[in-house]
């Protein structure tokens, strides 16, 4: 023993007792080979100590590969016959506990060589669960929390080991220390950090850690109660996992018991007033009770919809209710504890007023919140963003059917959302939520004939052009319901300015993001990634272009069709009309180019639409160019691509199944689309040839050739091949 303490101190003085090398480690460490237990925890202990010091911490099984090699062999020993261990044993045994935990102290290198020593968990887990000596208990909760921490291989060995278990009794244990259970929590903490480990953790574990929070708060309350804090912190984290979510909702009378924890906190934060809140060491961006920490936990619960349902309770949703309508307290002496406290409130209402709009995603929910709209319409005057936001979610949730639209709408809504935008118009969440509240409140069946006033269509309008392709659709489908309501929204939507905006969009002249830099929409290729392929010893870059969403693309220019086909509105407006005429030209080809026949159907018919009493080329090369016509005939070329799906599959001699008769009825549906197609632009090409001067325009472009080409497609119908040879025919004269 004595030898041993003179080799540390002659070591120490060598190495200014904080830095260590490779053979000061080895010559200490071959010394683990003594038999004296004196001797040995000395020898851990030094070393453990060392291990405190990072470069130390690297080094140490470098230098001695070998070193957990006896340190394990005592720890076998020890752990069978742990009932009759003397001091020093047990001394040697919280030094070894705290050389392995401070090896893998954020060290994953060393982590991969404890798991070389298969027992060391095993015996781990037998000093978690003895309970004669604590200090020994306290250090093999802080070794399996080290070890246990970022290595997905120890965490589910624990666990497999009944680790959560152990941990858990440790904490709901009256006799043992806070610092023993603050250990315990940071090993769970650790341990569940692995979302394997959450789905499995037993439910009963669950619910005992959280009788114990409320063991603890009644005991000791919140604001410097460090055990429940850790607690909390613990529950939330296991509360996001949605397996978990569920089996804990299933457990009767849990999610009353949330709400009757964050409801019972007057005591909590009335803690505040014995509070040095003028003290540097007070935190005022903490929460003064677990009210807010509760009423996050079940807002992540009303997040998912697998478990919702248990919302569906009236007691549950009366209880939201009230606490919503809740107003914080008015204190006669303004001071900065009133203050924390009106704040902790508040914050409960925000997360409950968020969680109702989550549950008001469930039609049962929606039935019996109806009778509460005009609460929900009262909270867009509030002066928090956050209850916007909820209030437009929740209206949204709840226009689900023409009774409960009329319901909403006589309260003004219309226009309350409308001055909400105008007051908000760089809040994109507020403006997102209500624009589609407000689509759902005016779908053309329950909000028949309404007229759009100009105060409604100018922040609609306004958000069309916002750089944010979300906000853009939700806009676009308001004024579908408007226009589709009321033709005389048409020329509302007119006067309102919102037609150079329409034209904007569909033409691609808004970005769709922030981010979206400033190229002519034909030259806009994102290259999103590139990727090295291996074949063999060959290597190829693999370079991908990220196509651009083009829904909002597509439905302006459905939005734009409407107004080409009700252009007589305009009456003797012919600049509005030629507008119209000129902007619609490259839309319309974008819908021929677009990868679905229902689009394509849609652009040949709008082509057909614009050129009804025209036989000239002119407007498609003014606006579009000479491609025009290549772009009309590719589109024929494609038409086909059904009909082969078609073929394709009848030859086919596997048994059918929904997957594949889903499959066929789509391409059944895209034949239809197709022929629809075909027959549109052979008409208009017909027409085009009846003219002299077009005819010669399209004979030079090689027509003629090409319609050949797809009268000998083998899958051209003899109605395609009668209008194709008609063409023809009319080509020659």
């Amino acid at each position: 023993m004595e030898e041993i303490q003179k080799l540390i101190k002659d070591i120490d003085l060598k190495s200014n007792g904080q830095f260590y090398n490779e053979d000061q480690v080895r010559t200490l460490g071959d010394k683990l080979n003594v038999q004296d237990i004196d001797t040995l925890g000395l020898i851990c202990k030094t070393i453990a100590d060392w291990c405190k010091v990072e470069e130390n911490r690297v080094l140490v099984l470098k230098a001695k590969p070998d070193l957990l090699s006896p340190v394990c062999k005592i720890l076998d020993q020890s752990c069978t016959q742990l009932d009759t261990l003397q001091n020093n044993q047990v001394f040697c045994l919280e030094q070894i506990c705290r050389l392995i935990g401070n090896l893998t102290y954020e060290y994953d290198e060393n982590r991969q060589i404890v798991l070389q020593y298969q027992t060391v968990f095993e015996n781990l887990m037998q000093l978690l669960k003895q309970s004669k000596y604590k200090n020994l208990k306290k250090n093999s909760c802080a070794t399996l929390a080290n070890l246990a921490s970022d290595n997905e291989t120890i965490q589910l060995k624990f666990f497999k080991l009944g680790g959560v278990t152990a941990l858990v009794e440790i904490l709901v244990d009256k006799t043992l220390e806070d610092d023993i259970k603050l250990w315990a929590i940071n090993g769970l903490n650790n341990l569940v950090d692995l979302e394997d480990v959450q789905s499995n953790v037993n439910t009963d574990d669950i619910l005992k850690l959280f009788n114990q929070l409320k063991v603890s708060l009644a005991e000791d309350g919140w604001i410097e109660n460090q055990f429940a804090k850790e607690l909390v912190k613990l529950l939330s984290l296991l509360a996001a996992n949605k397996p978990l979510q569920n089996r804990l909702l299933q457990t009767k009378g849990f999610l009353n018991s949330l709400f009757d924890l964050m409801e019972n906190v007057g005591s909590q934060r009335n803690q505040i007033d014995e509070i040095d809140v003028e003290d540097e060491d007070f935190d005022a961006a903490n929460n003064i009770s677990v009210a807010p920490f509760t009423a996050d936990l079940i807002q992540k619960l009303s997040e998912n919809d697998q478990v919702r349902e248990h919302f569906d309770q009236d007691s549950i949703l009366e209880k939201m209710v009230n606490i919503i309508q809740t107003k914080p307290p008015v204190f006669t002496e303004v001071n900065k504890k009133n203050t924390l406290k009106v704040l902790d409130m508040t914050k409960v209402i925000r997360v409950i007023t968020r969680t109702l709009a989550y549950a008001s995603l469930n039609d049962n929910i929606i039935a019996k919140l109806i009778k509460h709209s005009n609460l929900f319409v009262g909270l867009f005057n509030s002066e928090e963003c956050e209850q916007i936001v909820s209030a437009a979610m929740i209206i949204g949730n709840l226009a689900i059917n023409q009774q409960n639209c009329n319901i909403i709408l006589s309260s003004n809504i219309l226009m309350i959302m409308a001055e909400t935008m105008s007051k908000y118009p760089n809040h994109q969440p507020i403006q997102h939520l209500v624009l589609s509240a407000l689509r759902n409140l005016t779908f053309p069946n329950i909000n028949k004939n309404y007229l759009a006033p100009k105060e409604l269509l100018e922040p609609i309008i306004a958000n069309m052009v916002v750089p944010n392709q979300v906000i853009q659709f939700a806009a676009i489908s308001v004024l579908k319901n408007f226009i589709v309501s009321n033709s005389d929204n048409y020329l509302r939507f007119k006067e309102s300015g919102g037609l150079k905006p329409l034209f904007d969009l569909s033409n691609g002249r808004v970005k769709a993001t922030i981010e979206e830099d400033d190229e002519p929409e034909e030259k806009k290729i994102e290259e999103i990634t590139e990727e090295t392929e291996k074949d063999g010893d060959d290597k190829k870059e693999k370079k991908e272009e990220k196509v651009k969403d083009m829904r909002v693309t597509y439905e302006t220019t459905r939005i734009l069709l409407r107004f080409l086909e009700n252009i007589q509105l305009f009456k003797d407006d012919e600049t509005t009309k030629n507008s119209i005429r000129n902007e619609i030209v490259r839309p319309i080809f974008t819908l021929l180019s677009a990868s679905f026949p229902v689009l394509q159907l849609e652009g040949s018919k709008g082509l057909s639409l614009l050129l009804i009493d025209n036989q000239s080329t002119q407007l498609l090369n003014d606006n579009y160019g000479d491609n025009w016509f290549s772009v009309v005939m590719e589109t024929l070329k494609v038409s086909f691509v059904p009909f082969q799906q078609q073929r394709q599959q009848q030859q086919q001699t596997t048994p059918s199944t929904p997957v594949q008769q889903q499959l066929s009825q789509q391409i059944q549906q895209n034949i239809t689309f197709s022929t629809e197609l075909q027959t549109n632009l052979l008409n208009l090409i017909y027409k085009f040839s009846l003219n002299e001067t077009t005819r010669n325009e399209l004979k030079g472009k090689g027509i003629i050739a090409t319609l050949k080409e797809l009268k000998n497609n083998q899958d051209a119908t003899n109605n395609l091949k009668t209008q194709i040879q008609n063409i023809l025919v009319q080509l020659t004269v």
